[in-house]
């Protein structure tokens, strides 16, 4: 299947049209069709999904933080914050609202401490420790 073909599907599936009927206009087998399409995330259900969140999203095209209205870009990460400052102030003040997704519970060596981290390789968990553990230095 080539790339003109795939951009054809994808743009198909978006006006809702059926599997056979692609399959006819594109002279491909509709298994190859269904195939792609699951692959693709372009079944039904997901374009239903896709439409119910595009109209949430335009109804919610304000600030979460001061609900200043947004000025979105086309073709760009939808914005949720008005400015970095309003950005900076919500997520500080709903720190119990994300929920980190891989953390990893360590022990620092050097102080015996057990800190979380993102990344499984640390050893450290402060910098302090690890100027400590690296340098030789004493603890402060």
């Amino acid at each position: 299947m080539t790339n003109c073909e795939k951009n054809a599907i994808r743009r198909m599936r978006q006006r809702s049209s059926a599997y056979k009927e692609i399959s006819e206009m594109l002279g491909l087998p509709e298994a190859t069709i269904k195939t792609f399409c699951k692959r693709n995330h372009l079944q039904d259900t997901d374009l239903q999904t896709l439409e119910a969140a595009k109209e949430d999203f335009a109804v919610s095209a304000v600030c979460v933080q001061c609900g200043k209205e947004l000025v979105q870009n086309d073709k760009r990460k939808p914005k949720r914050f008005c400015s970095d400052d309003c950005r900076l102030f919500w997520w500080n003040s709903h720190r119990n609202e994300v929920t980190p997704k891989s953390t990893h519970k360590l022990i620092c060596s050097v102080c015996g401490r057990e800190f979380q981290s993102y990344s499984a390789d640390r050893k450290y968990c402060c910098h302090t420790c690890y100027i400590s553990g690296r340098f030789g230095k004493a603890r402060t």
